[in-house]
Parts: C-alpha cells; structure tokens; sequence
C-alpha cells in the first residue's frame, strides 16, 4: 500500500457530511438551550396568576380574581389607587376620577376605582398562558383583546392588540413591593 494514499472524493465528501451535521446538531443544542434560559415561567397552574399586580406606571393596582359560570374565567378589578382625584392641571381639579372617556354617555359617571380593566380570560394550558380575554383602557376608553403570561412569580405580560397578537402592545405589571394599605392611597371594596 502507498504511504501517500490520498483518500477518494466520495469518502472527502462522506466526511465533510459528518463533521457539518455534528457541527449542526452541536448548535441547535446550544442555541435550544439559550432559548430555554430565557423562556417565561411557565405557570405551575391557571390561579398562579389571582392576586394584586401594579400596573407598570406605578400608582394603581388591579386585583385578578376568577369571574363568569363556574368561576372559569379570569377579571382584574382597579382595587387601589393612589390619587383618585383629578390632578390640579384638569379641567376637573379635584373631583373624584370617573370613566369619563367610557363610549357609553350613561357609564361617564362611573367611579374609576372599583371598574373591571380585564376581563373574560381563560387559561389555556397548551400555550401556558391566558387568552380571549380583554382590557379596557379607562384613558381611551377603548376596549382592545387581551393575553396574559408569567414572565416570572412576580412579574406578568399584558398584551393588548386589535387583530393579531403581533399587532398590538406589551406592558408589564408586577406583584405590589408593599401593601397598598400601609402606603395610603384609596382602595376598592372587593367584587
């Protein structure tokens, strides 16, 4: 046999084959762990979510309760406040906020605090998160659909959109660092 024996172009190419799928299966591992690194808490259950959240600009904080038949679905009332009055720059300085942007003229009157923001989520345990669910932001008074995730224990995704998930907005509210009763502040009585 020659010392010299250069090996074929098929088994060359046999084993560059080898070396690229390795060198593939090699990053798909890594990159599959990156990802889980940094996927959202999956819940441990549909109620992980139940309790006070405060909404991202500080301030308020909506309390998420189960609602509707059977106590199936998910609501989130406007349970503390900590200024609810007009600011003194408002034509209404002073006075008790209401959902004056409300479409319906007949609910404008309706105290802010107490008002539902989220309603008529149900959980769905193959996407581990809450869906068909909506918001209503009381600044707008629009009304837009609405799905929840854990990001973690303390801290949930709120996104609305109009259409597709893709086409709307992320906010994030987190577990109240204090208890809204030893901060003052005006609360709700539960729904």
């Amino acid at each position: 046999m020659n010392k010299n024996h250069q090996p074929t172009t098929a088994s060359n190419l046999m084993f560059l084959i080898a070396r690229i799928t390795a060198l593939g299966l090699l990053l798909a591992f890594s990159f599959t762990l990156a990802a889980c690194g940094d996927a959202p808490a999956a819940p441990r259950n549909p109620d992980d979510v139940l309790g006070e959240w405060e909404i991202a600009e500080g301030g308020s904080i909506v309390t998420i309760r189960r609602c509707g038949e059977n106590n199936a679905l998910f609501c989130g009332q406007l349970s503390w406040m900590e200024q609810n009055t007009y600011a003194e720059d408002d034509p209404r300085a002073g006075q008790i906020k209401t959902d004056r942007e409300n479409p319906d003229p007949a609910l404008r009157d309706t105290l802010l605090l107490g008002i539902d923001l989220i309603h008529g989520f149900r959980w769905d345990p193959e996407q581990y998160r809450w869906v068909e669910g909506k918001i209503y932001n009381p600044f707008d008074g629009k009304t837009y659909n609405c799905q929840i995730e854990m990001e973690s224990e303390t801290k949930i995704k709120i996104r609305g959109y109009i259409g597709l998930p893709i086409l709307g907005q992320t906010v994030y509210w987190e577990r109240p660092k204090a208890d809204p009763a030893t901060r003052g502040g005006f609360s709700a009585p539960p729904k």
